[in-house]
């Protein structure tokens, strides 16, 4: 119990606050103003694909572990990308609590994407601290790590979301006004960040420079129209992703009407990518120098070729290490599993306060028991299951906890069959509590152990993006599910119980050659070859 109390631990769960804080203002606030403004299950379930920016942030997640001082913060590298995205994200709210969804849904819904891409980058960096404040031998305290990290998560969404909920409800207060309440709350964060101390860097830059060198020596031997053709081909992921956020993916009925959102995202994704080239650019001959430091800074080195490599480096490099640890199947596996392991409960997540709503709760039953309960339930058991984890081993602890989050979604069928009977919804937050929690701290862990530290917010935020991927692009489908099913939400929670079985059965497969990672097994289990 002693790593709970770890100095590292409790800056963990702080950042975990921070990372959750902004699903307030893009999940339940964001959902009750727009049923409240008259918008359709459909719409809804639509505007949830802006929480696509979390399943692609990987994309741009080389930039975090190249830029070091993001709009010329320089905090240290980690800290300074955090306190921008908050910044970024106080603003947007402000710009928020001007709109009015009724009249204009595809404005508002367009600011809570900019906190949704804010956000989506603050976790890439806020994920890539809580690793590398770890030690790659330190297997107890990652597990930890993960449990005060979904703590933290829980306080910020939950905690701070049931307070919403009972002002909006208590007091009586419109949602512009709460918007502009979460502001402040931003600012307090962004203050404490700015006083935790800096992981080491050093190593990790080390690397990068000496892999970044290979890749110029390799580019000065290819020809110019090759190098033109890698560059075209590294930076389109990019442009596609902003053409994704800008409603390609379908935000919503009205953005997808709205003729001037596509074109003006991608000129914008066009802006920032040439930005983001120009900066890793700019810093060509200090990393020249920290490459060669017996040596004066390789002036010789073509703009072309080095571009080439910066964007090879940065975006190639940490896809073929993760591919050369694990070998091909074995990682094609891993990268499956994690798509598939949280279809289930983003289905239920993404309806869960339309059907409240729907069956008779009121915002402050829906604040007691789906967001105190539950936070209260999932802080509690994240703890414990970060113990559980320490103890048994993470492939042991996701197996089990997926049997049970498929089982604790049964309750939901069972409540929507009974109607809106308050103990028994006290009865499925706490046990939906337990297995959410549970599972996400398997998963987080599971996640942070495959990371090479040389790329870490890289690797990292391709993991968990590929997670976030199944739940969003399947889940922003789930209003239009329940219409299908004709509001059979019974049935509807029956089926989110059983997606969750192809990815048990793929883990299944995977379980001998993953427990055969050392940072998989338990603690004191000889590793076998």
């Amino acid at each position: 119990m002693h790593y709970y109390f770890d100095p590292r631990s409790l800056r963990i769960f702080v950042l975990g606050i921070a990372s959750g804080l902004p699903w307030v203002v893009i999940g339940s606030m964001l959902t009750l103003w727009l049923k409240d403004a008259g918008l359709s299950r459909s719409s809804i379930g639509y505007a949830g694909a802006i929480y696509a920016a979390y399943s692609i942030n990987f994309i741009w997640s080389p930039l975090i572990d190249r830029i070091q001082r993001p709009f010329g913060i320089n905090l240290g590298q980690r800290k300074s990308w955090i306190v921008a995205t908050q910044l970024i994200m106080v603003f947007a709210c402000i710009a928020v609590a001007t709109t009015n969804p009724t009249s204009n849904a595809s404005l508002t819904i367009l600011l809570c994407l900019i906190v949704a891409i804010a956000s989506a980058t603050q976790d890439i960096a806020i994920d890539a601290f809580r690793i590398d404040s770890i030690g790659e031998d330190e297997k107890e305290l990652m597990s930890v790590g993960a449990a005060m990290a979904i703590a933290g998560w829980w306080t910020g969404y939950a905690g701070i979301g049931a307070v919403v909920l009972l002002l909006a409800d208590s007091f009586t207060l419109d949602w512009p006004t709460l918007y502009r309440m979460i502001a402040p709350a931003l600012l307090i964060l962004t203050t404490l960040v700015a006083f935790f101390p800096e992981p080491d860097m050093q190593k990790r830059q080390a690397k990068q420079q000496g892999v970044r060198a290979s890749y110029i020596d390799a580019a000065k031997r290819q020809s110019s129209y090759r190098k033109l053709l890698a560059l075209t081909a590294t930076a389109s992921p990019l442009l596609l992703a902003l053409w994704l956020l800008s409603g390609g993916a379908g935000i919503a009925d009205a953005i997808k009407e709205s003729a001037w959102y596509v074109p003006s995202g991608l000129l914008a994704g066009a802006a920032l990518l040439t930005a983001g080239i120009l900066l890793i650019g700019n810093n060509h001959r200090t990393a020249s120098t920290l490459t060669h430091p017996n040596s004066s800074p390789d002036t010789n080195v073509d703009k072309l070729d080095y571009l080439s490599a910066a964007l090879a480096s940065a975006v190639i490099a940490p896809l073929a290490a993760f591919f050369n640890r694990n070998g091909v199947k074995l990682a094609l596996g891993i990268l499956l599993f994690i798509v598939l392991f949280k279809i289930g409960e983003a289905f239920l997540g993404r309806m869960s306060l339309v059907f409240y709503r729907e069956i008779g709760f009121s915002n402050s039953d829906i604040a007691y028991y789906s967001k105190l309960v539950s936070w209260g339930v999932t802080v509690v058991f994240s703890l414990l299951s970060g113990a559980f984890v320490v103890r048994f081993g993470i492939v042991r602890g996701l197996f089990v906890a997926g049997i049970a989050m498929a089982a604790s979604n049964l309750m939901f069928a069972v409540l929507a069959s009974l109607g809106p009977i308050k103990w028994l919804f006290a009865t499925t937050v706490i046990i939906d509590g337990f297995t959410s929690a549970w599972s996400n701290v398997a998963f987080v862990a599971f996640l942070s152990s495959l990371c090479d530290r040389t790329y870490t917010a890289t690797q990292y935020a391709l993991l968990a993006s590929l997670g976030t991927l199944g739940r969003t692009f399947f889940a922003s489908s789930s209003g239009q599910l329940v219409d299908w099913l004709q509001g059979n939400w019974p049935l509807f929670f029956i089926l989110t119980a059983l997606a969750v079985v192809p990815s048990l059965l793929i883990l299944l497969k995977l379980g001998n050659h993953l427990e055969s990672e050392s940072a998989l097994e338990p603690p004191d289990t000889p590793a076998t070859t």
